[in-house]
């Protein structure tokens, strides 16, 4: 059985999925299997993401990488703007969202911005019946 996804269940994933990276990075989550499973569970067997410096990572690598992560941000901030869905092909959706940053850098607080294009798949038994497939980051100017 199909799941009909809307902008808003599309805009709670990414939303929560970046409320658990700050929760993950600042190590407000305990660094336990329970707490990482949200991010398990969102990302599909053959995730990829291309970062802004162009850097492809595979789930797994990535996995391993957050997994390391946690507590090491601790005055990170996330906010998400501008979702946008921009196709629909059946179960697959491309999506579109700005993510901003804010955190303490070299030379004090620093704010970033990525343009991000997002391919997810409706999946019923996936958070917001959306599994994220692939994912690619553009660096966004202030």
């Amino acid at each position: 059985m199909q799941v009909e996804t809307t902008i808003e269940n599309v805009r709670a994933e990414i939303v929560e999925l970046h409320d658990f990276f700050v929760a993950w990075f600042t190590g407000k989550l305990p660094k336990n299997t329970e707490s990482f499973a949200r991010i398990e569970s969102a990302l599909g067997a053959e995730f990829l993401i291309i970062s802004p410096a162009g850097v492809a990572t595979a789930r797994k690598a990535l996995l391993a990488q957050l997994y390391q992560a946690h507590g090491r941000i601790p005055n990170i901030r996330i906010w998400i703007e501008n979702v946008q869905i921009r196709q629909r092909h059946g179960p697959i959706q491309i999506v579109t969202y700005e993510e901003w940053q804010e955190s303490d850098g070299e030379t004090g607080r620093e704010t970033t911005a990525r343009l991000s294009s997002v391919i997810f798949h409706q999946k019923k038994d996936a958070p917001n019946h959306l599994e994220w497939l692939h994912l690619h980051e553009t660096w966004r100017p202030l």
